[in-house]
């Protein structure tokens, strides 16, 4: 029988209830938070009780010796019980919470921004949301109830006429996308806005809301919006329909949608009614909005956090149109709304013991405000201050009766600075300035950033009135005090006793959102639902998300502080705060230093806060990251430091790979190591200045470093002998072709790891085998699983499985150089130089102080290298200039620019020949109009895409074509020989390397030696090639000209020849 637990001695009790428990276990070396679910409410029991089946039936190892137990899930202990007087007692760091199933129909209504108990009925018949625990009869049992805050906040209004049928036939997502812009808002937002945008894709009824401050910013919002639906969703915006006002109507807009190829709908004149969909959403978001401030009673000013959740739960709720979510009908899951809280009851946020002195609180108290996008934390207003922080550590008291509020509590955003000498807590931050906006997010509810499940450290409070629930059968009961303990659903982190030494001068905040730390316990179960996880900081503490589709003046026009003082007293002095906080909480954590009187005689190394906003392949803003670096160009060799020396991966042996894994469909996988430079172990004794803001024990207290820091001259080679070793342990070898290339074998087939500093990627056959690899880097460091890859070191991979090919290219990088010149929207060339031009020194100088030549040919150097070979022989050109350009120079490369501008798209695609290696080389003789040297060209293609290629002018004067054409050969000869040994690391097929030219005279020199006075002054380095052809290791073939891929790299080419090169 359901319900009935029939005890040894044959008495037989019933469960009343059911619900979750929350426990605070201790285990060996601290303490275990875990969840149980599916937990029965037995009141005649006078202890509680746990199931051993229960639980090893739930995939968790009990294990019993000398007295003690331990519940084992993955290895890491979860409870630890010891023998008492014949049981087995699980040893508790807190007081255990007797949970029912308390979570009632009006808490749900709440939790989902109002929605209608009708509504909230169908979703639970039709099972197309997870996480709710209540069932349609007792949604629908509320109908008649009278809910204050929404006879407060939704008023009728008179329906608009029925919807004219569309042009547009929709059959996919974002066929037709609507659009309007709400405001101006009677008061201000938090964040300064007055207007919010939105977005409604009408075939899943999935919307999008961004706060802005004018109306000016609305075509950069629909940009952004849009760029992050088509990348997510992979289909494209063909049509967009909004109302006639002067925001949706200006050149810019019209631009924009020519440019992507969008079809603009307009309402008729003085109709906006015609453009009900997204007056419709308006109108909703609005009635909930007002429901939301009416129920939490925060302050009007609190809007613009109140439209974004009440969208965040729209996009979560049941549309009649289709029967599903948005959320599902775009993505085919079913959202998980476990995580859901009442939006603006009050909470309170756990300080870390790293940001906290001991007498101070450990948590702050303030309200639940909502979602971070593209995280697991939660949005929460610090009362003390106004601040708005992300924390995934979180109690949120959702028994407080609606109202209750005071506006006043809610303290006025401040913004003194910290000064030193005060406690931490006393000087409060600046609040944060940004608005959060509502996310397109594709991933399940429950996943974390990286694709994973993690459960999340939030609790519900208990009630602080009576709750009536229904029990089994229908009865009903009471309770004075119901504790509800909600079933996580992302990780939390664990709190290090151990990180010592130094505090903030200014309020400790909560770690930033992030993926489990190393060592930390993965989400189990223990029991069907029942969870359990760890209590640290997330292990990417250092990363501060924030809205992925940013308004202009909140994300795209940010600057990057420059110093200490400009971060902690602009805008965004919240953010920078919180990022910085999360650095220490790293440098503590790991242990970096030890404060120690400053030795007599010692300078310490000065250090600087850095700082840098990450941004995703779409440009979309990823974190704000603070970075402690030491100044060390100050440090003396001999003294501070011996050996620097660190390498990383070639271009050419990442290229070289991913024509190598397109060709046999391996796996490729990208790792992040978290502060990769603090895991070098330091030979010499170093003294450190202490971090600016965090200062402690006065001027004589200096930091005695114990590892390497970002910024010593001997920090890459200690990071890189740490990583060779710990990979040595699992038999890899760096390549003698490239010390940032390992290879090893699993399994009985190759792996390699390539390693650009922090970066690591992994290719091998099968994902069990990357398995493996990534378990020994995760025991040994802080790593972040990044799956297959995607954007690596700035360049985005796009693969296609079933023809076995990965197109590499830098299309965010071209764009964003195109915008910082104002070239966006230039006309493009269909070449980079015209045919024929040369460039000499003579000309009219450039004024390089109002025109940055350096920095534009810097930065087209850059992608020439990387992706874009077709560039290489122009930008080679103009790099020659760098000292003293000229007008035409600068001429010229804004015309390289706008030949980017129509080709962004571009780059290398491997995998479209079955040739594993080839080369051409070719030479432009005396095209040097200032030296009259001839260019070196030559490319190496592996699997049909270009590997390894170079533009460059030679050494000395050729005197003939064949000449040139024989130094071009030479070199392409030494490149040859170094990708010959890197294929045998690569397994590409050995023997001769086939080298194509289109000069019959240099070909004949390289077979049949010839004395004469034309050839005996070419270097006696370039004759080494003979004897390589001898021997085997290189062959040389005829071309016709025609044919001579190279011809790119030498000289300007008609846009004909040019294409077919290209």
């Amino acid at each position: 029988v359901a319900g009935r637990i029939t005890f040894g001695d044959g008495e037989a009790l019933y469960a009343e209830g059911e619900g979750t428990v929350e426990l605070l276990c201790k285990v060996p070396g601290g303490e275990q938070l875990v969840t149980l679910t599916d937990v029965k409410y037995v009141p005649g029991v006078p202890v509680n009780l746990f199931s051993v089946s229960r639980a090893q039936v739930s995939g968790a190892e009990v294990v019993f010796r000398q007295g003690r137990s331990q519940v084992l899930l993955d290895g890491d202990v979860m409870m630890e019980a010891r023998l008492s007087e014949g049981v087995y007692v699980v040893e508790l760091a807190g007081a255990v919470c007797n949970v029912v199933k308390s979570e009632s129909a009006t808490l749900w209504h709440r939790r989902l921004g109002h929605a209608g108990f009708e509504t909230l009925a169908k979703m639970a018949e039709n099972g197309c949301v997870k996480g709710v625990g209540v069932s349609a009869d007792e949604f629908r049992g509320e109908l008649t109830r009278v809910c204050e805050p929404c006879v407060m906040g939704k008023q009728t209004r008179t329906p608009f006429p029925a919807k004219r049928e569309s042009a547009t036939v929709v059959e996919k997502p974002l066929d037709l996308v609507h659009t309007d812009v709400c405001g101006p808002m009677p008061e201000e937002s938090k964040g300064g806005s007055r207007f919010f945008v939105t977005v409604l894709d009408d075939y899943s009824k999935l919307s999008v809301v961004t706060p802005i401050r004018k109306e000016s910013e609305v075509k950069d919002v629909l940009e952004g919006v849009f760029n992050r639906l088509e990348t997510e969703t992979g289909n494209r915006v063909k049509s967009v329909q909004s109302d006639r006002g002067s925001e949706y109507l200006n050149k810019e807009i019209k631009q924009m949608y020519r440019s992507r190829g969008i079809i603009q709908r307009t309402t008729a004149r003085y109709s906006p009614e015609e453009n009900g969909a997204a007056e419709a959403l308006n109108r909703r978001l609005e009635e909930r909005t007002r429901a939301m401030l009416e129920d939490s009673g925060l302050p009007e000013r609190m809007w613009a956090e109140a439209v974004v959740s009440a969208n965040y739960t729209r996009n979560r709720t049941l549309v009649k149109e289709h029967g599903k979510t948005p959320f599902e009908m775009l993505t085919g899951r079913k959202p998980d709304l476990s995580r859901m809280r009442v939006w603006g009851a009050p909470a309170y946020m756990h300080v870390p013991k790293g940001l906290r002195t001991k007498l101070k609180p450990v948590s702050e108290k303030g309200w639940f405000v909502g979602y971070e996008p593209d995280s697991t934390g939660y949005r929460f207003l610090r009362k003390k201050d106004g601040a708005i922080l992300v924390t995934r550590d979180l109690i949120v008291d959702e028994g407080v009766a609606a109202g209750s509020v005071v506006e006043d509590e809610v303290a006025e955003p401040k913004s003194e600075k910290p000064t030193g000498g005060t406690e931490p807590g006393e000087s409060a931050p600046q609040a944060e300035k940004l608005e959060v906006v509502e996310e397109i997010d594709l991933r399940s509810d429950d996943e974390g950033e990286d694709g994973k499940r993690y459960p999340t450290r939030v609790r519900v409070a208990p009630m602080r009135y009576a709750n009536v629930a229904r029990a089994r059968g229908g009865d009903t009961w009471q309770t004075e005090d119901t504790s509800v303990v909600v079933e996580p659903s992302s990780d939390a982190g664990k709190e290090q006793g151990g990180a010592r030494g130094l505090s903030r001068v200014s309020p400790p905040v909560s770690a930033g959102a992030g993926a489990t730390p190393k060592g930390e316990a993965s989400a189990g179960t223990l029991g069907e639902g029942h969870s359990a996880q760890n209590t640290s900081e997330g292990r990417n503490g250092a990363k501060t998300y924030i809205p992925p589709l940013e308004t202009p003046s909140e994300g795209l026009g940010l600057k990057e502080p420059q110093s200490y003082q400009e971060a902690v007293g602009g805008e965004q002095s919240e953010i920078w705060r919180q990022s910085m906080d999360d650095e220490m909480r790293s440098l503590l954590e790991n242990g970096t230093w030890e404060l120690v009187p400053k030795p007599e005689g010692v300078k310490p190394v000065p250090m600087k806060w850095v700082y840098k906003i990450k941004r995703d392949a779409a440009g979309n803003i990823e974190r704000f990251k603070s970075r402690l670096v030491a100044k060390g160009f100050l440090q003396r060799q001999g003294v501070d430091f011996e050996e620097v020396y660190a390498p990383v991966s070639k271009h050419t042996t990442l290229r070289a790979l991913l024509g190598v894994v397109a060709a046999r469909d391996l796996e490729l996988h990208q790792l992040d190591v978290k502060t990769a430079f603090l895991n070098g172990e330091l030979e010499e004794e170093i003294y450190m200045q202490q971090p600016q803001g965090y200062e402690q024990g006065g001027p004589e207290t200096v930091c005695r470093l114990k590892k390497t820091i970002y910024g010593l001259r001997q920090a890459p080679r200690a990071w890189h002998q740490k990583l060779k070793t710990e990979l040595g342990e699992i038999e890899f070898r760096a390549s003698e072709s490239d010390a940032a290339l390992f290879t090893g074998v699993i399994d009985g087939e190759r792996v390699w790891v390539v390693v650009w500093v922090d970066d690591i990627l992994i290719a091998a056959k099968g994902e069990q085998r990357l398995a493996k690899v990534k378990a020994h880097l995760s025991e040994k460091f802080d790593v972040r699983d990044l799956g297959p890859a995607e954007y690596f070191l700035g360049m985005e991979l796009t693969r296609d499985r079933r023809a076995r090919t990965i197109k590499l290219t830098q299309k965010k990088l071209t764009k964003e150089l195109l915008g910082r010149y104002g070239l966006e929207a230039a006309k493009a060339r269909s070449t980079p130089l015209s045919s024929g031009e040369k460039l000499q020194r003579e000309g009219d100088p450039l004024d390089t102080g109002k025109y940055p030549y350096s920095e534009l040919v810097g930065s087209l150097l850059y992608l020439s290298v990387c992706t874009r070979p077709d560039i290489a022989q122009a930008v080679g050109a103009l790099a020659r200039y760098m000292a003293g350009p000229t007008e035409e120079h600068w001429r010229a490369a804004l015309g390289v620019a706008r030949y980017l501008s129509g080709t962004a798209e571009l780059g290398v695609t491997f995998g479209g020949s079955a040739e594993p290696l080839v080369g051409y080389a070719d030479a432009d003789y005396a095209g040097d109009v200032d030296s009259r040297r001839s260019t070196t060209g030559y490319v190496f293609l592996v699997y049909g895409g270009a590997a390894s290629w170079s533009s460059r002018l030679q050494p000395t004067v050729a005197a003939s074509t064949v000449e040139a054409e024989y130094m071009s050969a030479a070199s392409a000869a030494k490149e040859a020989l170094w990708l010959k040994k890197l294929c045998g690391d690569l397994e590409l097929p050995g023997g001769v390397v086939q080298i194509y030219g289109d000069n019959q005279g240099a070909l004949q020199l390289l077979k049949h030696p010839i004395a004469s006075q034309r050839t005996k002054h070419i270097d006696v380095l370039h004759h080494f090639v003979r004897e390589r052809v001898a021997r085997g290791e290189l062959r040389y073939e005829y071309i016709p000209t025609k044919q001579m891929v190279a011809d790119v790299f030498t000289k300007p080419l008609d846009p004909g020849q040019f294409r077919a090169c290209r």
